[in-house]
């Protein structure tokens, strides 16, 4: 039996979400970005550290060599009939052999609690599946983000376990749950239940 592949596109996808628009991360994305990753809510939950406006500013060129490099695909979350972007969520950690990605967000803190991660996050699963080819997509929370942790489940994903001391994040090393959905549970209608 031969080996499935990715299907990657060559040209960024465009996804409709509703009320939101995905798009790839571009130049004029920058003031959002720079204003809601220096909120320390938004980067508190992740294994990031606040960035600095020069580190945000080579994130425009990071996602679109990554995309080239097929790394990592991550959207622009833009409401309908606006520009200004109030997140982004994507997937990467790519395993061709495996047929495998992982699922990522976050969004500005004025976009919390109106269900658009799970919105959004619905459609880029949607495309994982169908259009890359993916088998399996997961995704890493930090111990004690409940809102995230309510998303995945939302979405059909199954708590898998804790993984100790799995990253470094603002000088400790912090223990993340792995969740993760399968192809065939998708398939089933795992979150896809209307919100």
């Amino acid at each position: 039996m031969a080996q499935e592949r990715i299907r990657f596109p060559s040209k960024f996808p465009v996804l409709d979400a509703g009320e939101y628009t995905l798009r790839a991360i571009e130049g004029r994305d920058l003031p959002a970005m720079r204003a809601y990753l220096a909120d320390p809510a938004v980067i508190e939950r992740t294994s990031s550290d606040l960035p600095t406006p020069h580190e945000v500013d080579g994130l425009v060129q990071f996602y679109s060599v990554a995309f080239a490099r097929r790394s990592d695909f991550r959207w622009a979350i833009v409401p309908k009939g606006e520009d200004a972007m109030v997140g982004s969520c994507g997937l990467s950690a790519f395993s061709e052999r495996h047929l495998r990605g992982e699922l990522g967000y976050e969004l500005a803190q004025a976009a919390w609690g109106k269900g658009v991660a799970t919105v959004v996050a619905r459609h880029v699963i949607e495309y994982g599946f169908t259009e890359l080819g993916l088998h399996r997509i997961e995704a890493t929370v930090m111990t004690g983000n409940e809102r995230s942790e309510r998303v995945l489940e939302k979405l059909g994903f199954s708590r898998e376990g804790v993984l100790r001391e799995y990253k470094f994040a603002r000088g400790l090393y912090k223990d993340y749950t792995l969740f993760s959905v399968l192809q065939s549970d998708w398939a089933s209608g795992a979150g896809q239940a209307p919100l």
